[in-house]
């Protein structure tokens, strides 16, 4: 009885190290097979290895000597200027957070798995606890490719006919956090749809969302992002996604919004700061918050 060949198993090119491989290596990995071949050219992995081995001007070539040159003196000021403040004995580094505006939110809409539409949100405001984004550019770009959406916005009775909940259970919305200076990024969750607070027979509704996963534990407190989704119902077709406000819930022995302080200083933490400043960072979070 013949076998059964084995499915190939997939292996993830690395562009970054075409330009070591050299001519003669990359024609021999072209040779291996024609998917590779074709892997090999939407990577423009011969473009990128004839960048490398190209011949350089004297000016080029001057240019990067110098720029080695500058890396390599500001790596021995910097590890010097650590050496000289440790032996004049450490000063504690200050935590200065970041600004709500330093930050740039990716956010990700689904419906039952499917994405829908992702990209980057910024220049919110802060009202009532929540960063508030506006969602008209978003909605326009993405009203054509989510009919499902599209047709919950044109009932206008919406928790009269029962179809409210069920259609927005299906409704998911992830949100990354990215800090501008140095991409480092936080995750704010997987949110799911948990209740609807909007006025009966009212064209405007507010869908709030709910992480299952805290972002941070300091006992007794544990910190729960949290979205709300203002929509417009309209049965002649002009429905839109208005607004998008995400929040910070702390949930322990008092349940509270953080404050746009101290949302702040929980990104900026969460996002990464001087390994001697965590302790002090975290003992303000568990005295202060």
């Amino acid at each position: 009885m013949a076998s059964t060949p084995s499915q190939a198993t997939a292996v993830p090119l690395r562009p970054e190290l075409f330009e070591f491989i050299g001519v003669q290596g990359l024609g021999r990995l072209a040779c291996c097979s024609a998917a590779l071949r074709e892997e090999l050219r939407d990577a423009k992995a011969w473009q990128r290895l004839a960048n490398a081995t190209m011949p350089r001007s004297k000016r080029e070539a001057e240019l990067a000597a110098e720029r080695d040159a500058a890396a390599r003196v500001r790596s021995h000021v910097l590890r010097r200027r650590l050496a000289d403040r440790l032996s004049r004995g450490a000063v504690e580094p200050s935590f200065r957070p970041n600004k709500i505006t330093d930050f740039t939110f990716f956010v990700r809409f689904e419906e039952h798995g499917e994405v829908i539409w992702e990209g980057d949100l910024k220049g919110c405001e802060f009202n009532d606890g929540n960063l508030t984004f506006s969602l008209s550019e978003a909605w326009s770009q993405m009203k054509n490719a989510w009919a499902g959406m599209a047709n919950f916005l044109l009932d206008d009775n919406i928790y009269y006919d029962g179809y409210g909940d069920i259609y927005m259970q299906g409704v998911s919305i992830t949100v990354v956090a990215i800090r501008d200076e140095d991409q480092a990024m936080i995750s704010l969750g997987h949110l799911h749809f948990d209740d609807c607070v909007g006025d009966a027979y009212a064209a405007k509704q507010i869908y709030i969302f709910e992480s299952h996963e805290p972002v941070l534990r300091v006992p007794p407190c544990r910190f729960r992002p949290w979205a709300v989704l203002l929509m417009t119902h309209d049965a002649n077709g002009n429905g839109t996604l208005d607004f998008l406000e995400l929040g910070l819930m702390k949930r322990g022995p008092q349940d509270d919004v953080c404050t746009l302080h101290e949302f702040e200083f929980l990104l900026s933490y969460l996002a990464g700061i001087h390994h001697e400043a965590r302790e002090p960072a975290l003992e303000t979070i568990e005295s202060e918050f």
